[in-house]
């Protein structure tokens, strides 16, 4: 059978596949470059998904089939074409309540669009003006998700769940993981680009709850579903560190620990919010955003700096 590979300057590029799902082939920009007994098939292609890789250089298609090719089917699985930028009342929302400019709105694929929403107090679907954030892998968008401003929200249907601002980490050696869409852009905001937000939340269990808000500590009895990381871990393979930046209530705890568990301890440093203080609560601010907004753009670029990295098990540290 045969496909099509769309490199991100619009080259074309003929390609053999099988049913085999992913599928290994010759990568068409690097493999002619090597010498013959290096030429190994170093291109993976997720058909799936529409799109390829190369390990060998690193390179990203968009992946078609010849018949769809033909019959002019794009690989972008849901559209954007209704959304527009934000104005009027909700940029000055972003704008004057949660310190993000339009720049970093516009940098990273922040829009707005009517939705019918499911409005958690009434339990009905109603028509609001939304926030849209749009997830992107490899320019492609994946995920759109909708919140109104009583902190509903919705996802676009046919989305598939992945990090939000993943194409921002791609070369990256490090990068930082939040728990919303307000702390990448907060992070944005203030310069710090490499940043990726999980898309969904974290469910607990009532005895997670309950032993979280006696102690202040988080006790795991419940397992998270992490799909959209296991299906994106090879993002991560170059990260020589990882921040990991998750809220500072018990979701985001037991978040983090979630993390760690699948990027080893060598590789994580702890950013702990709750040291800026927060107006309305006595723990502490609790993400990015609080930050950026009771503190101001150094204290967020601070947090950083402040991480703490986690002691490797059996390793013991002598003062001298």
């Amino acid at each position: 059978m045969r496909g099509k590979l769309i490199s991100d300057n619009k080259q074309v590029f003929d390609i053999e596949v099988t049913d085999k799902d992913p599928d290994n082939a010759l990568c068409p920009l690097c493999s002619h470059l090597r010498q013959k007994h290096s030429r190994e098939k170093c291109l993976n292609i997720n058909k799936a998904m529409r799109v390829a890789r190369c390990n060998h250089c690193g390179v990203g298609f968009k992946f078609v089939f010849e018949y769809e090719f033909r019959a002019g089917v794009t690989t972008d699985h849901i559209t954007t074409k209704d959304l527009v930028d934000p104005t009027g009342n909700l940029l000055q929302y972003v704008i004057n309540d949660r310190k993000i400019s339009a720049n970093t709105l516009i940098s990273c694929s922040v829009k707005m669009a009517h939705r019918k929403i499911k409005d958690k107090k009434t339990d009905q679907f109603v028509e609001r003006l939304c926030i849209a954030f749009v997830y992107t892998e490899n320019g492609i968008p994946r995920m759109i998700k909708f919140r109104d401003k009583y902190k509903n929200f919705a996802i676009e249907k046919g989305s598939r769940l992945i990090f939000y601002g993943l194409d921002w980490i791609k070369n990256e050696k490090e990068c930082v993981i939040v728990e919303g869409e307000f702390d990448r852009l907060a992070y944005h905001q203030v310069g710090i680009t490499s940043v990726v937000s999980v898309p969904n939340g974290v469910t607990l269990s009532q005895e997670e709850k309950d032993h979280f808000e006696k102690t202040g500590q988080m006790v795991i009895t419940s397992a998270i579903n992490m799909k959209y990381l296991d299906t994106h871990m090879s993002w991560f393979d170059n990260k020589e560190k990882i921040y990991l930046a998750t809220d500072t209530d018990a979701a985001g705890l037991k978040l983090r620990e979630e993390f760690i568990r699948r990027f080893g301890k060598g590789r994580c440093s702890i950013i702990n919010f709750s040291t800026w203080s927060h107006p309305d609560h006595l723990r502490g601010c609790k993400d990015a955003n609080d930050v950026l907004i009771h503190h101001g753009p150094e204290a967020l670029k601070e947090t950083l700096k402040q991480a703490k990295p986690l002691p490797l098990d059996d390793v013991v540290h002598f003062r001298i």
